[in-house]
């Protein structure tokens, strides 16, 4: 998995009066492309384009879920469930995980 193309793409939302931040982070360029699409469906939300991401994916999961950020993984759900294993403890206060592939066909 090369650096290169590990993208984030973060939006705030607000969500019942309460501010969410959410983070996509998508492994290959179709990925990225489709983080594009849902970053454009919120238009009026604060959002940034997609940026390459300036840490290991384990330190940058681990701040995700200090800051308590929703996540969306585009690609394989076995690498979003490596990914967060070492962070999950309770699904009351873990950040919120949704995996979709490429396409965006499965979620």
């Amino acid at each position: 998995m090369s650096e290169a193309i590990l993208q984030v793409t973060n939006l705030v939302k607000k969500i019942k009066g309460k501010r969410m931040n959410i983070s996509i982070i998508t492994f290959t360029e179709n990925g990225t492309k489709l983080a594009e699409k849902i970053r454009q469906a919120f238009a009026g939300t604060k959002t940034e384009e997609a940026k390459k991401l300036g840490l290991s994916l384990s330190d940058w999961t681990r701040q995700q879920f200090a800051e308590k950020n929703a996540i969306v993984v585009i690609g394989a759900c076995g690498i979003a469930v490596r990914m967060i294993a070492p962070f999950v403890s309770d699904k009351l206060s873990d950040s919120p995980v949704v995996v979709a592939d490429e396409a965006g066909t499965f979620v």
